[in-house]
């Protein structure tokens, strides 16, 4: 018997050995038309046998296959799938490069904002919008800002972004767009307001623009939408790129504004930004920089930074799969603010007193991460963020905020199944600090702390030939401030311990023909109050704004349908159109509310000193509204005719943004967290004092719509060229901003202006602006011409508000007039 199974175990082995010297080997390399080798590029020999690899960090595969004649397919994301014959011969390694190319077409572009993996575009079931680097530089962008102006169904209101109406004007604190850098928030921890400035627009690939809440898989902040500005690594060729400006301000249309006639203070910027990245062994440096001054058509307004940071990755040889790295971004800055014109006239472009101040910022980012892919197919991540924002003014007030934050993810795509997972773990502390040298009471926000810690898990499934494709998104989500617990569910009230429900988003996305993509979605969201809304304790001149401990978290839900149909015309140009509408509730809106919520109860405006002390601006709850509307968008780019390249982004939103409690009393708390039981008749031309104050007695319009909106917003920017010239044309409307705050045009402030302000006339200003242009929206058009000396250097002429248009985009604040920029650009490879 023993001699049996040892008979066995020979035989056993011996067709083991003759199975596996029948095998043979195929091994290369996996990369795009510049030579970049492409990392986890699918190598596909037969499917069906389990015999497929993925290529590693340097776009090297290896495949073990029995002897035969294969057609070995080829293919990542966003790449044209391509295969080739192989023969494996026993016993014999075969090495077979490839080389795979971009696909051409924009409506397969990649996107990852709104799923957290590498998708193309039309595979998403919500709306988003991509903007690429060369737009953005051929506009003279240099600030993260601005570049969201080319965006359709967007606009900034005073540094705030506000996506299809979802948001309005909050004072610099608060957003309830999710700002990234780079995957990670850049919202500061006191006034969650973003810092634009820290993006280093030179090393920019593209800002993607999610539109409807996002808070299932990005929490607190998402509610309204999420913008990702992305930046960019080397590649095998080294890049070194140069951009030097300098812009000139026109006199305003209106030559009384011209407040520099006379005084040799012609209003100026100029700066310069620069990028140089390279590769050395397996490490990755980006180098990159930015000078700024300027001053400002505002009088008095300047303004000047310095920025510099640098981007590392290294993969170690010895752990196959891993990167390490850490990214750096300095910036210091210095000016003054502009708050509120002192009038019209020669005073559009004055502040008035006691709004303007003096400030330095100091802001420091640093990123440490490690990403790990597995040979399963795997990929792990860590991302972490210090991020300090350091805010002190000349009037003795500042803030020293740091986030802390760290977000550990895993993703896997199981392609026999096709099902891709995405899930993670994110934390993050605020914590709020008086700048150094000043006293608890110096800082704007106090001093605080809050806390979060979110678990969340996007699952993906692709069904019928791959052509429907549904998501499932949740989150938990858990926040604590100063020790006390706030709950973020719907069902629960605020102050219990424990979530009792999570954030949900579900979204469908069907392939009807090649280019036709039909999608639905909907989706949970909501904002907790930043530690600026809730504890903000702050004089401008004879303006306050009053803390509200009571404030509330806002909740609601986000659902859209929309198609997206790719085109072809001819064999040069392509692209595609986008139409959707839309729908978003909120409960619990936060805004901005005028009244008496300081000490001291309510005063009779004939007592100026208790009226100045007490009256002012708080955050306040006002309950339920609901904005519905659609979007229309064409995206195009290609050649014409030889030499005639031509590239087209254009886009009109509309929307209809009601409250659902116009005519209801809304519950007011002061600063000691009390109702407001007396309240100041603010929309009447007394000083009776009232009990209870709706939404519609704050508002300036008699019509029900939200506050700080515009209706109607278009967007175009189109480019030309012939051979080496290019000529393009953008234009931006925005329709009659129909409701802002009663008191800003009321007789209870235009009667005491004077006495705040030294005889100015802010309010009374802003009513008769808004008077002189009722009904009339905002079409501003700007244009440029390039010119390329080479491959590499280039000049760019501007002209910006071309008609030289007087206009606002919030009460108070006149934009640029008509000005001229000229702009050198240099940039080498090799």
């Amino acid at each position: 018997m023993m001699y049996v199974k040892q008979l066995w175990t020979l035989l056993l082995l011996f067709t083991v050995g003759i199975c596996g010297a029948q095998n043979g080997i195929l091994n290369g390399t996996v990369s795009d038309e510049d030579g970049e080798p492409i990392i986890h590029a699918q190598v596909v020999a037969d499917q069906s046998l389990g015999l497929t690899t993925v290529t590693d960090f340097d776009g090297f595969y290896s495949l073990e296959l029995p002897s035969g004649v294969y057609s070995v397919v080829f293919e990542y994301l966003g790449m044209s799938t391509d295969s080739v014959e192989v023969s494996i011969i026993t016993n014999e390694t075969k090495t077979q490069d490839f080389m795979l190319s971009e696909e051409s077409t924009l409506i397969n572009t990649i996107v990852v904002s709104a799923s957290k993996y590498e998708k193309k575009l039309s595979e998403e079931t919500v709306s988003i919008e991509v903007v690429g680097s060369e737009l953005l530089e051929n506009n003279n962008i240099v600030d993260a800002e601005e570049s969201l102006r080319k965006v359709p169904g967007v606009s900034i209101v005073d540094g705030q972004a506000n996506i299809r109406g979802g948001s309005g004007w909050a004072y610099g604190a608060g957003s309830r767009v999710l700002v990234l850098y780079d995957d990670i928030p850049l919202l500061s921890a006191d006034a969650g307001d973003a810092k634009w400035s820290l993006v280093p627009m030179e090393n920019l690939e593209t800002v993607e623009v999610i539109k409807g809440a996002a808070s299932s898989i990005y929490g607190s902040g998402a509610l309204n939408g999420v913008v990702n500005f992305r930046t960019g690594y080397p590649s095998l060729t080294p890049e070194t790129k140069l951009n030097v400006w300098m812009t000139a301000m026109h006199a305003p249309r209106n030559k009384e504004e011209a407040w520099w006639y006379g005084n040799n203070a012609l209003p100026f910027s100029n700066g310069m930004n620069f990028m140089h990245k390279r590769k050395y062994g397996r490490s990755d440096f980006v180098w990159h920089g930015q000078y700024q001054q300027e001053r400002d058509d505002l009088q008095d307004g300047s303004f000047g930074c310095v920025r510099v940071g640098q981007k590392y990755r290294f993969r170690p040889r010895k752990i196959e799969g891993m990167s390490v790295g850490i990214n750096f971004n300095g910036y210091r800055s210095w000016g003054s603010n502009f708050f509120l014109w002192n009038g019209l006239g020669d005073q559009t472009r004055v502040a008035a007193s006691g709004t303007s101040s003096r400030y330095q910022s100091t802001r420091i980012i640093i990123d440490p991460f490690v990403t790990f892919f597995d040979k399963n197919k795997n990929r792990y991540s860590l991302k972490t963020r210090w991020f300090n924002s350091t805010n002190e003014s000349t009037d003795g007030q500042g803030s020293r905020p740091n986030n802390y934050f760290s977000e550990l993810q895993y993703s896997r795509y199981f392609e026999e199944l096709n099902f891709n997972v995405v899930a993670g773990l994110v934390s993050f502390a605020d914590i709020v600090r008086a700048p150094r040298g000043l006293s608890a009471d110096s800082s704007l926000a106090g001093e605080h702390n809050r806390y979060n810690v979110a678990p969340y898990a996007q699952l993906e499934k692709k069904m019928f030939n791959q052509r429907l494709n549904l998501t499932l998104g949740m989150r938990y989500e858990y926040f604590t401030v100063n020790s006390i617990s706030k709950d973020t569910s719907f069902n629960s009230s605020q102050g219990s311990t424990g979530l009792k429900r999570p954030l949900f988003r579900f979204g469908m996305n069907y392939q009807a023909a090649e280019y036709t993509f039909i999608r639905g979605s909907w989706g949970e969201g909501y904002r907790f109050p930043n530690l600026a809304e809730s504890f903000t304790n702050l004089s401008l001149g004879g303006i306050n704004i009053f803390p509200n401990p009571k404030v509330t978290s806002e909740r609601g839900w986000y659902a859209e349908v929309g198609i997206k149909q790719g085109f072809r015309i001819g064999k040069g140009w392509q692209g595609y159109m986008d139409l959707s509408a839309f729908g978003m509730y909120y409960d619990n809106m936060i805004e901005i509310n005028f009244g008496q919520f300081g000490e001291g109860g309510v005063f009779d405006p004939s007592d100026l000193t208790g009226f100045l002390q007490t009256v002012g601006f708080s955050f306040q709850n006002v309950g339920e509204t609901r904005i519905i509307g659609s979007e229309f968008t064409i995206v195009g780019q290609g050649n014409l005719a030889k030499n005639v390249p031509m590239q087209i982004l254009f886009g009109y939103t509309y929307t209809d943004p009601k409250s659902m409690n116009w005519d209801e009393e809304i519950t007011l708390y002061n600063t000691q967290g009390q109702v407001v039981n007396s309240q100041l008749d603010i929309n009447q031309d007394n000083s009776n004092n009232r009990s209870t104050l709706t939404y519609a007695e704050t508002s300036s319009s008699t019509e029900n719509v939200l506050k700080y909106r515009n209706k109607h917003i278009l967007a175009l920017d189109w480019q030309i060229g012939y051979k080496r010239f290019d000529f393009g044309l953008s234009v931006q409307h925005r329709s009659f901003m129909e409701n802002i705050d009663y008191p800003f045009i009321g007789d209870l402030f235009v009667g005491t202006e004077a006495s705040l302000f030294n005889g100015g006339q802010p309010f009374g200003g802003i009513r008769d602006f808004r008077s002189q242009n009722f009904g009339l929206g905002n079409t501003v058009i700007d244009t440029r011409m390039i010119y390329a000396f080479s491959d590499f250097a280039k000049v760019s002429f501007l002209v910006k508000n071309v008609m030289n248009k007087t206009y606002v985009n919030r009460p108070g604040l006149p934009e640029d007039p008509l000005n001229f920029t000229f702009r050198f650009s240099y940039t080498f490879k090799g």
